[in-house]
């Protein structure tokens, strides 16, 4: 007979608060399916994948950044997602003309800034908030070299291939 068991995970926790972090990939998501109020949409999205400056420091992954993502609707509108959030990350507004030419998130590979980390009522850490880099905090460099391999098979699974970021990618903060 063989008896099946949970598999024991021993990971660590995710920090929350504010943490530096820096901008490590910008994943093509392609057009997702989602439900909404029982209504089934379909969106094209990105995903943004951050390191924070604080290490992992037990496990396979010892020594590495910890990693947070967030997904995104593409969309600059007034109140979407994610033009509040490169607001916040840049402390200023997009202009009539910027949200009608739009923004290429791959420019956000490489550029630093502080995340507001929380948890979920289910435990998990989401990304609340992103302002700039704090004036005294450290230089970060992109640590790996390829997004997680889930947010890869997402990707694909909507229609997209590539994404943009890993070590080699350079930024400098960039003003819009």
């Amino acid at each position: 007979m063989v008896m099946a068991k949970a598999e024991q995970i021993d990971r660590e926790e995710t920090p929350i608060g504010l943490q530096n972090a820096i901008c490590a990939f910008s994943v093509d998501l392609g057009i997702q399916e989602s439900t909404y109020e029982g209504e089934k949409t379909k969106k094209h999205e990105v995903l943004l994948c951050w390191e924070l400056e604080e290490k992992m420091t037990k496990g396979k992954f010892q020594g590495k950044p910890f990693m947070v993502s967030k997904r995104y609707n593409v969309s600059l509108g007034k109140k979407a997602n994610l033009s509040l959030a490169l607001e916040g990350w840049f402390a200023r507004e997009f202009t009539p003309e910027q949200r009608e030419i739009g923004f290429d998130t791959d420019q956000l590979v490489g550029t630093q800034c502080t995340l507001t980390l929380t948890k979920t009522p289910k435990g998990s850490v989401k990304v609340t908030a992103i302002a700039p880099m704090q004036k005294n905090a450290t230089k970060l460099e992109i640590v790996n070299e390829e997004p997680p391999k889930w947010a890869i098979e997402l990707a694909e699974k909507g229609g997209a291939t590539e994404y943009c970021g890993g070590a080699s990618a350079k930024s400098d903060q960039i003003p819009f």
